[in-house]
């Protein structure tokens, strides 16, 4: 197995499966954090789909971003109109970050925390001695997330991709993608279809001490054990303000989240894991198994469902 010698780090998954946690807690330690380069919305100029397959289009694109040519989108159109003004005279947040990336390149651990970057992941991995983490969330928990935000997605930016269509899916996963009939198949739909290729990739480097995944569940209800665990295969100092991080973020006393935060990290995350065990109704649990469990039996067993 390959131990890091201090790469820099990738954390990626599905959405909702606690990538921005993770990342945010690593930025504690030496790493420089840089957040979704590859947002479609907000990320470099160039990506035009949610979770982009390295065909040649974006293998151009991860390269100028790791030779330090990407330059990032200067705001989106839900921005209010004082801060397109502010972005379009200084730039983004994320050209400031690219801009001090590119100034201190040889002398920095960057950790690029993004979803979108799933299914780029193994070309990352491949070309430029990166290090991945890969968040897993349960598919009923995923669901549970998805629903409370009312987040939806179109399959067609899948569809539209060729080559990753020709190379991960069947057509009977074509034909599903096409026909999604409620909240629940989307949401398992939309797990599977993440994961499938990322189950290809875990199958791929398994044997990589550097390529790492990670149950969302797991850190929840053990997140020092884990937490040593990343340390031990990714070479990274544990600082106080990670551990303040943890301490702060994930031991609140309640569960639910606020319903105007998309992003709401007080509460109590070892309770939080598996909660949607007690909420998410049998028939609405079955569907999503129905749609996930060819991917999701290689990470969950059916005392966890």
């Amino acid at each position: 197995m390959v131990i890091s010698k201090k790469n820099h780090l990738l954390v990626t998954g599905s959405h909702r499966s606690g990538t921005t946690f993770m990342g945010k807690l690593l930025a504690n330690s030496n790493y420089f954090y840089i957040q979704e380069p590859f947002n479609r919305t907000k990320g470099i100029y160039g990506v035009n789909h949610w979770f982009p397959y390295p065909d040649e289009y974006y293998r151009s694109l991860v390269n100028n971003f790791f030779t330090l040519k990407a330059k990032a989108k200067r705001g989106v159109d839900s921005d209010p109109s004082i801060k397109k003004v502010l972005k379009n005279f200084i730039g983004s947040k994320l050209q400031w970050k690219l801009n001090f990336y590119k100034l201190k390149n040889q002398l920095i651990r960057i950790l690029i925390k993004d979803p979108n970057a799933a299914f780029l992941s193994d070309y990352m991995f491949s070309n430029f001695n990166l290090d991945v983490i890969v968040m897993i969330r349960h598919p009923v928990s995923f669901y549970v997330s998805l629903k409370r935000l009312n987040w939806t997605f179109n399959f067609n930016e899948l569809l539209c991709q060729k080559e990753l269509c020709d190379k991960f899916y069947t057509e009977e996963d074509i034909e599903l993608f096409k026909n999604i009939d409620s909240f629940e198949e989307m949401a398992g739909v939309l797990w599977y279809a993440i994961y499938k290729v990322l189950d290809q990739y875990n199958k791929k480097y398994n044997r990589y001490d550097n390529w790492i995944v990670l149950r969302h569940e797991d850190f929840s209800c053990d997140p020092s054990y884990y937490l040593r665990q990343l340390v031990n295969r990714l070479n990274f100092e544990i600082t106080p303000s990670m551990n303040k991080f943890i301490e702060k973020n994930m031991f609140s006393g309640k569960v639910e989240a606020r319903k105007d935060k998309v992003l709401d990290f007080k509460r109590n995350a070892g309770k939080l894991a598996w909660a949607f065990k007690d909420i998410v109704p049998s028939e609405i649990k079955n569907t999503i198994k129905k749609y996930t469990w060819e991917i999701a039996q290689n990470y969950y067993d059916e005392t966890e469902w």
